[in-house]
């Protein structure tokens, strides 16, 4: 990647991977395993660069790199999936989960920046199921 931002790389490394898992179904460990680097590093990231949290701010459930690993494996749905394994109905729930996450995102920096929020930092990042986990059992 060539952006002024690691976060930003690494967003966008998300995103190859969740379109990745669309094509290429036998590499799904190793993209998870990708996947959970990922979100940590973007998570150490956030931590370096956010301001303390004020006493008594409300703690947040996830992590900033989980919540950039939902929106990248939304986008890879609604913008990559091949058609031949994702219904037009699949895509519109996926765009329409994308708008809701982005939203849920800024707020999240936003409040992470006021020191109003504090994120988890004593759990390992969940490389949850994504988009195509959840079509793929349907398949079986």
């Amino acid at each position: 990647m060539d952006s002024s931002s690691p976060i930003v790389d690494a967003a966008a490394e998300l995103g190859e991977l969740h379109a990745t898992r669309h094509t290429d179904i036998c590499s799904r460990c190793d993209t998870d395993r990708q996947r959970r680097r990922l979100i940590g590093h973007i998570d150490v990231l956030v931590a370096a660069l956010a301001p303390p949290p004020r006493p008594g701010a409300r703690a947040h459930t996830e992590s900033v790199g989980s919540v950039v690993d939902q929106i990248a494996s939304c986008c890879a749905i609604a913008f990559h999936a091949p058609l031949s394994r994702v219904s037009p109905g699949e895509i519109a729930d996926a765009q329409a989960q994308l708008r809701g996450l982005c939203g849920e995102y800024s707020d999240l920096i936003d409040e992470v920046a006021a020191g109003i929020c504090r994120l988890p930092t004593n759990t390992l990042p969940n490389a949850g199921p994504s988009g195509i986990d959840v079509l793929s059992k349907r398949e079986r």
